[in-house]
């Protein structure tokens, strides 16, 4: 009988140890389920690379003015591919694919502008992912000081701060901080923002 106080026991002690089964299954679901399949992935952080613009491929100039569209195109290395000091290569540098920028001539000197790091490279076997990075550039970066690379008087930086919109590939839902800090500056900068003229690294955080 329904009523008999033995069976209306075992009933309430299975459907407790039902409970605690389904709650055990659910736990090692979350436990074991891709990151991807809970909340949206995000990409590796602490990335940096070292990019060498390509001026003759650049319409932007040092007197172009407010309202100038523009386009800047360059080569995106390891980072410490280039010398700090002298921005030259090392000889053994390999490309890992194509920066490229583009934008309009903002007030006082800076540029609004996006930014593409396409790893297309090397061409038998690429990367095939990418880092979109945009923002009005000038805004020193926390600790973007300038530093003196060695006895020349050569420096870098100071860094400035962007924003890392997305991404693809092995990048994709990345977000965050772009630091961007220019190499070979033979006098103390930071009075002006940087206009992407000469090599600098690029590192997202």
């Amino acid at each position: 009988m329904i009523g008999d106080p033995s069976i209306v026991n075992r009933m309430r002690l299975f459907r407790a140890s039902l409970l605690i089964i389904m709650s055990l299954v659910i736990f090692a679901w979350q436990m074991h389920v891709p990151s991807g399949k809970v909340v949206a992935a995000k990409g590796a952080k602490g990335l940096i690379f070292d990019i060498v613009p390509d001026n003759s491929a650049s319409t932007l100039t040092a007197s172009a003015a407010r309202g100038t569209t523009f386009y800047m195109q360059g080569t995106i290395f390891a980072y410490r591919t280039v010398n700090q000091a002298d921005c030259t290569l090392s000889p053994t540098a390999a490309p890992l694919g194509t920066w490229r920028a583009w934008g309009t001539v903002a007030d006082g000197g800076k540029l609004t502008l996006h930014q593409t790091l396409s790893f297309d490279r090397p061409e038998a076997t690429p990367f095939n992912a990418s880092i979109e990075v945009q923002g009005v550039n000038g805004v020193i970066a926390p600790n973007g000081s300038v530093t003196f690379v060695d006895k020349s008087g050569a420096t870098t930086g100071p860094s400035e701060v962007l924003t890392v919109v997305g991404g693809s590939g092995a990048f994709s839902a990345l977000d965050g901080e772009a630091i961007i800090r220019p190499y070979c500056n033979p006098t103390p900068a930071g009075s002006t923002p940087f206009r992407f003229d000469r090599p600098f690294c690029l590192g997202v955080e």
